[in-house]
C-alpha cells in the first residue's frame, strides 16, 4: 500500500491538521476548522514514504550481513515482548528503519557484530535518545 509523494502536500499531513470530515458530527459549524487527526495524518505520511524508505533499506541491508542479523534479533526481541501486536505501534518495517538510521549516524558501524548492534539499539531505545 503506497501512494505517490505528490498525492498530498506535506503541509496537509502535519499532526495539527484535520483531514477527517467524519469527525465533525452534527454540531460542526460550516467553515470551522476540522479537529486534528494526527494518527490518520501519520498513517498517510507513512504510505507516502514507503517506497523511498524501502529502496533505502534495500541498499543498506544489502551491504551489511551483520545489520540483517541484527534486524532479526530486534524483531524476535520485539515479538517476544508483544510489541508487534498493536495496529499503530511497532512493526518489523519500522524497527528495520530505526536500525538503519542508527547505522547512518546513530552510533552503529557496519563492522560491528550483530549482537553489538542489537545491544546498541536497546541502549538507544531505553535512553529515549533522539537518534531516530
Amino acid at each position: 500500500p503506497s501512494i505517490g509523494r505528490a498525492t498530498f502536500p506535506l503541509a496537509k499531513l502535519a499532526p495539527t491538521r484535520g483531514n477527517l470530515s467524519s469527525l465533525t458530527g452534527p454540531e460542526h459549524v460550516e467553515g470551522a476548522p476540522l479537529p486534528a487527526s494526527p494518527f490518520y495524518n501519520h498513517s498517510i505520511a507513512e504510505d507516502v514514504a514507503f517506497v523511498a524508505d524501502l529502496r533505502a533499506l534495500h541498499s543498506v541491508l544489502s551491504a551489511s550481513s551483520a545489520l540483517r542479523q541484527a534486524v532479526v534479533l530486534v524483531k524476535v526481541w520485539a515479538h517476544q515482548r508483544g510489541l508487534l501486536s498493536g495496529a499503530d505501534g511497532f512493526n518489523g518495517f519500522l524497527l528495520t528503519v530505526m536500525l538503519s538510521q542508527l547505522l547512518s549516524g546513530g552510533g552503529l558501524q557496519a563492522s560491528m557484530a550483530s549482537s553489538h548492534m542489537f545491544r546498541h539499539f536497546l541502549t538507544v531505545l531505553a535512553s529515549g535518545a533522539r537518534a531516530f
